[in-house]
């Protein structure tokens, strides 16, 4: 049995691209940079210069694998946000005041087909109560390829 799956095994296995962290840092930085423009240009964001300029932005992490939440620190780290903390679901729904002027991005690794866990049960459907109260909501992933994109921005409507 073995020998008759190791030649798939090993096809498979010198078919996959493997990163090594400088794509990952390159990565998150320029996701990160593209991030902070479009906070900048959308209001949320006054000042790129100073460490207090995410008051207006939660983080979550809350919607995607151990991959995306193993990215998700590094994009912290790499991009040096050390006064920004994850919230999860529930520290999201339990957040007083008005978030109106407020912005939420989730982070994810990668979506390959667009069934991630943040596309596939539709926020819209399940916390409309918590993402409506965001100005806007933003899904930051580091790779995504073409299918997932336009997924997204379907069930984003």
């Amino acid at each position: 049995m073995i020998s008759q799956i190791a030649p798939a095994v090993l096809l498979l296995a010198s078919s996959v691209d493997y990163w090594g962290f400088q794509p990952v840092d390159q990565g998150l930085r320029s996701l990160h940079y593209r991030l902070m423009e479009q906070l900048v240009k959308d209001g949320f964001v006054p000042d790129t210069d100073v460490e207090h300029c995410y008051v207006q932005i939660d983080f979550s992490r809350s919607f995607c694998s151990k991959g995306g939440e193993l990215v998700s620190y590094f994009y912290r780290k790499i991009n040096r946000m050390y006064s920004v903390e994850y919230s999860n679901l529930e520290a999201l729904a339990n957040k007083q005041g008005d978030l109106s002027k407020c912005a939420l991005v989730i982070l994810d690794d990668f979506v390959g087909y667009g069934g991630c866990q943040f596309l596939s049960f539709s926020y819209r459907n399940y916390h409309p109560d918590l993402f409506n109260r965001y100005g806007k909501v933003y899904v930051a992933i580091l790779i995504a390829n073409n299918l997932a994109v336009q997924t997204f921005q379907q069930a984003s409507g």
